[in-house]
């Protein structure tokens, strides 16, 4: 444990003099030389980021704890269990009494069973409020969310796009996030918005955070790719630990691995963008020892922090079913007992 400290403690000093997202080397010899002042060449060597930031496995704990109804809200849209959620006194909100103008927003997005989908680009989005604060919650769902709806070509097409942002698109999903997002700022100005997602969810819900000044609450990222973080503009990413909490489960898809973590930094030393993630990143242990599963199972790990004893088992056929079985039976107790927290008038 101690020699592992000081590796990590070694480890992020070293990250401070490569480059990061926001700042490169051929930027800031620029900016020396010609003393520009062209976006901001001041460089904060003591600022981690999120590739970077070591957070021990306690903090992680006791931020899914502290925050927990904030990352199941992730999980409704696609399992549409709102059981998950009922506890903490959150209820869906229907479209009357949402009233969104759905003409004003990109694409063709529709009402379909209290969600927001929109077929042509896979968009799934609820929206919860809180009984018991002033929280308006909004879950965006994974590629595979609305599978069930569509054929099979038209849900490739759903996760095409998804690698497209990857490669530097900008494809029309990620601005119906925005939109949706910066619509309900509107309609409840005295109202705090607090996103979440999974996978593709937790990407559109971390874009729509930036660009709309809100926290983003996100469980196994897809990163942004750089088209993204252009239009997202490099002021508001240094705003990152201020804005948007990620948790990963160790192992899966898109976590970052270290000889990722080592190029990425290398890459973006010498003045090359890559894809990523921003914001504070907590790691969890993973429950199944399979990129795949525990990419596509999240909260069978979250509720593991929650309750230890749970035992998974990749052997399982409805994993859903039996992490639903799980927490269901403890949630109630661990509110009580304040080993959960439930959403209060608080600054957060």
């Amino acid at each position: 444990m101690f020699l592992n400290g000081i590796c990590n403690s070694c480890y992020s000093w070293i990250s401070r003099f490569l480059g990061s997202k926001t700042w490169s080397l051929p930027q800031y010899l620029f900016n020396k030389i010609f003393n520009s002042e062209l976006d901001n060449p001041d460089i904060n060597w003591n600022a981690t980021n999120y590739q970077w930031s070591f957070i021990s496995q306690e903090e992680s704990a006791a931020e899914i704890k502290k925050n927990l109804y904030k990352y199941v809200m992730a999980a409704v849209p696609k399992s549409e269990n709102t059981a998950w959620i009922t506890p903490f006194n959150i209820g869906l909100l229907s479209a009357s009494q949402l009233g969104l103008d759905l003409e004003k927003l990109p694409g063709t997005i529709e009402i379909k069973d209290n969600s927001l989908v929109d077929y042509s680009t896979g968009l799934k989005a609820i929206v919860a409020e809180s009984a018991c604060s002033n929280e308006i919650l909004v879950g965006f769902g994974a590629a595979d969310s609305l599978l069930s709806d569509v054929s099979p070509s038209k849900g490739l097409k759903y996760i095409f796009s998804a690698g497209v942002s990857l490669l530097g698109g900008t494809p029309l999903i990620y601005s119906q996030a925005e939109k949706i997002v910066a619509a309900l700022k509107e309609k409840y100005p005295d109202k705090k918005i607090i996103l979440s997602g999974t996978c593709l969810g937790a990407s559109l819900a971390e874009y729509a955070a930036f660009q709309n000044g809100v926290k983003a609450y996100c469980v196994n990222s897809l990163p942004l790719g750089v088209g993204l973080q252009a239009e997202i503009g490099n002021a508001k990413l240094r705003e990152h630990h201020n804005k948007v909490h990620h948790v990963t489960v160790s192992n899966e898809l898109f976590g970052d691995r270290p000889w990722i973590t080592i190029l990425d930094k290398i890459f973006s030393f010498l003045g090359f963008r890559t894809a990523a993630n921003f914001g504070l990143r907590f790691s969890i242990p993973c429950t199944y020892n399979s990129a795949i599963l525990d990419h596509s199972y999240p909260l069978d790990a979250v509720v593991k922090v929650i309750v230890p004893d749970h035992k998974a088992s990749a052997e399982t056929k409805n994993k859903r079913r039996r992490i639903s079985n799980v927490y269901n039976k403890h949630i109630n107790g661990l509110i009580e007992n304040g080993t959960v927290q439930r959403p209060k008038n608080r600054v957060q």
